[in-house]
């Protein structure tokens, strides 16, 4: 199992509910009216350093979501967000922009060590 469909598996787990972000999060909602509410909160994206990139991720950056850190080849994605001190990492499935929907989300800042890579 890869390290990020790992983290997909635990974000399905634990992800669930109001986060404490300003934002509704809910499983199943579209990413796009996820993404609108964080952005209209002030949660930055975060620019993924990924030099590789599969097909759904390379044409999600097309369409100039930069947070998206990767795409597994069973299009599970994973996007951060920061705002002030708080980090947050969110999880969607799907093959196209429209389908994404969200599947977890995450509240803990990666380490150092992740974000060097």
């Amino acid at each position: 199992m890869t390290t990020v469909s790992a983290t997909v598996l635990l974000l399905a787990i634990c992800g669930h509910g109001v986060a404490n972000i300003g934002v509704v999060l809910e499983k199943g909602m579209p990413f796009t009216q996820v993404r609108k509410q964080l952005l209209d909160q002030r949660w930055k994206p975060v620019r993924s350093q990924q030099t590789e990139h599969l097909a759904v991720d390379r044409a999600l950056l097309e369409r100039h979501i930069v947070e998206v850190e990767s795409c597994t080849v069973d299009s599970f994605c994973i996007f951060r967000y920061t705002k002030g001190t708080k980090c947050l990492k969110v999880v969607a499935q799907g093959e196209t922009l429209p389908g994404l929907l969200i599947v977890g989300w995450d509240m803990a800042c990666p380490s150092k060590k992740h974000a060097a890579k």
